[in-house]
């Protein structure tokens, strides 16, 4: 494998990782403070 290519992969699969947990802890506080809201 072409280390070059190795890094770029581990970056964008970090970021891409990040990019979901990020993305995930939104949607969880539009969830709980919708529901303190409502409630």
């Amino acid at each position: 494998m072409n280390t070059k290519i190795v890094t770029y992969l581990k970056r964008m699969g970090f970021a891409a990782f990040m990019f979901f947990f990020l993305k995930g802890l939104a949607w969880l506080a539009v969830f709980y403070f919708g529901w303190q809201v409502i409630g």
